[in-house]
């Protein structure tokens, strides 16, 4: 199996990553896979890592047929990010292999691993929605206003600046106490009614007789 060697260091904490790449050598060799290259990702605080772009790329182009690294933690940023990769290295049969954690797309075993961590990143996305909803409900009943307050608003709360909103567009609940509009308070000033000037008719001369 044609295989890419990856390796990732901080390049705030001076790492050497030759000692990731001496365990990966030995593995290589033991399993007897023909290595393409090593790839070393120096990250920085902005936390780019071109070398495994490159590396996902010659995956796609077919150029090789999997990647191996010591830890999962160098591979993936986020267990989102790794459930991604594990389902699109299984259904294209590439191989993703982790040391440490025994994890081998190749294998049954390291399918079954796969799917095992993309249910539980699923079951953990799925408990953020549940309490991203729980907060929300929770905000309506307590009249808490969702988005973006109106100019001059009146709602009565004190925002992180310390300014307390009692502007004049006051809220307009319903019988849940959510939000549902707003209202205009200010006194409305009534148009004023138009004047019609009556022209007095010319007196007509009288004459005498």
């Amino acid at each position: 199996m044609r295989v890419a060697l990856y390796a990732r260091v901080s390049k705030a904490l001076e790492q050497n990553p030759e000692n990731q790449l001496i365990e990966l050598r030995r593995w290589a060799k033991a399993s007897e896979h023909e290595v393409i290259g090593e790839f070393v990702d120096e990250v920085s605080s902005r936390d780019t890592r071109p070398q495994k772009e490159l590396v996902l790329k010659k995956i796609r182009l077919g150029e090789i047929d999997g990647v191996a690294f010591t830890v999962l933690d160098r591979w993936g940023r986020s267990m989102g990010e790794l459930v991604l990769e594990l389902e699109e290295f299984a259904k294209t049969g590439k191989s993703l292999i982790s040391l440490k954690e025994g994890l081998d797309l190749s294998t049954s075993a390291g399918r079954l691993m796969g799917n095992i961590l993309a249910s539980m990143a699923n079951f953990e996305r799925d408990r953020i929605s549940e309490r991203t909803m729980m907060g929300v409900d929770r905000a309506k009943k307590t009249g808490k206003i969702r988005g973006r307050h109106p100019v001059n608003c009146g709602c009565g709360v004190t925002d992180k600046n310390g300014n307390k909103h009692n502007g004049f567009m006051k809220p307009i609940r319903n019988e849940s106490n959510i939000v549902i509009g707003w209202k205009d308070t200010r006194e409305q000033t009534p148009p004023e009614k138009p004047t019609t000037k009556i022209e007095e008719e010319p007196k007509q001369e009288q004459t005498g007789v």
